[in-house]
């Protein structure tokens, strides 16, 4: 169950982030169907240059169906979303990300994913040490481009990834 913590962030991104993504979303719905259907938001991510043709590509199809089958916004049609569907789970990704993008610079940098992982190092029963070499190898393999930050994006198509290793205590 969502903590009143997380609500209020998932609001204040909605809120944020929403008139952008309406707009965004009136772009991508290039057949006037009302619906963005994942070939349509990866076919918009990819002319933006937000994601690469080819093995980008198919990691970002990956992520979205993981993600559109996982949670519920109230779905109305299976592998679509109509545009306050789209605006609630684009906005809810941001959230999550501006959570761990403590400067709000739009990239999550090293220290801050230890920061954010160091308080649930003793829940994980690891010390301080091991937790950060786990994030070191992790956040080195979703810095796809080598720049030394992980953009929305590269956060987007390591998050199945990372919410894995963290439920299995591998990180």
């Amino acid at each position: 169950m969502p903590s009143e913590e997380g609500k209020a962030r998932r609001a204040a991104a909605r809120e944020k982030y929403g008139p952008q993504l309406r707009e965004s979303f009136k772009v991508l719905d290039k057949d006037g169907s009302g619906y963005a259907s994942v070939e349509e938001m990866t076919k918009h991510m990819v002319e933006k240059g937000m994601v690469k043709p080819g093995a980008r590509e198919k990691e970002f199809v990956k992520s979205l169906n993981h993600y559109l089958s996982k949670m519920n916004y109230g779905k109305s049609k299976p592998g679509e979303l109509n545009e306050e569907e789209f605006v609630k789970f684009w906005a809810d990704l941001y959230a999550l990300f501006d959570k761990i993008d403590k400067d709000g610079d739009g990239a999550i940098e090293i220290v801050e994913c230890v920061e954010l992982l160091d308080e649930r190092a003793e829940k994980f029963g690891l010390t301080k040490g091991d937790l950060y070499k786990r994030v070191v190898s992790f956040y080195n393999k979703v810095d796809a481009d080598g720049d030394r930050k992980i953009s929305i994006i590269e956060f987007f198509l390591r998050l199945p990834e990372l919410e894995e290793a963290l439920m299995n205590a591998k990180l």
